[in-house]
């Protein structure tokens, strides 16, 4: 049985119940949450009561735990990934918007159209991250749902002025390419994220 440790837990403890689903509920075991959201902390507490929760991350002996853990679970990602390239997604979209932000600043640099579409992508592309940041503090799973789902509305969105940019042949391809699937990559745990979220609100319905 293999140890695992869920940070940002999310309405009911996603990483808890996708262990179950998956039927993996004998290979490996929740021990602590770690949970800001007070309505989450509550929910987890309804759901999990055997489960430890923490609310502060900064105080919490995070890395001592993920140590003693052989995997550390941050909800909204796909999959078990190795610890260390696992990100959360609240700063993987941060760390996609001061990419765009520098992207935009080279556009800005060009004269025409460029500038304009500049504008267009730096006004999508740093709202992905606000709207997720947002969600993690949701006072429901609708209102998760709510803002999970304009999160990945700007990202769309995002995406087709990247494709504009490249495809029209305004910017060099291998310059923009790997922001384009990055910002692909956040589309798919946004839409991954979003469906299970709905599964669970039908359930209770």
């Amino acid at each position: 049985m293999k140890s695992v440790l869920s940070l940002f837990s999310g309405i009911g403890g996603l990483c808890h119940h996708g262990i179950s689903a998956a039927g993996l509920s004998h290979k490996f075991q929740v021990q602590q949450f770690v949970e800001i959201s007070p309505y989450s902390q509550s929910k987890l507490r309804h759901e999990q009561p055997g489960i430890p929760i923490h609310a502060d991350i900064t105080n919490y002996r995070c890395q001592e735990s993920i140590r003693n853990s052989q995997f550390a679970i941050r909800n909204y990602e796909l999959g078990v990934k190795n610890m260390n390239q696992n990100i959360s997604i609240a700063n993987r979209t941060k760390a996609l918007a001061i990419r765009i932000v520098k992207a935009c600043t080279f556009l800005d640099e060009k004269s025409g159209v460029c500038r304009t579409l500049s504008k267009q992508l730096l006004r999508s592309g740093t709202a992905i991250g606000p709207n997720v940041r947002v969600a993690q503090s949701a006072q429901s799973d609708k209102d998760f749902l709510s803002k999970l789902e304009i999160a990945l509305k700007e990202e769309r969105e995002t995406e087709y002025w990247l494709e504009i940019l490249i495809e029209s042949e305004l910017v060099d391809k291998s310059k923009f390419e790997s922001l384009l699937q990055e910002t692909r990559e956040i589309g798919k745990i946004l839409v991954s994220s979003s469906r299970k979220v709905k599964e669970k609100i039908n359930k209770l319905n």
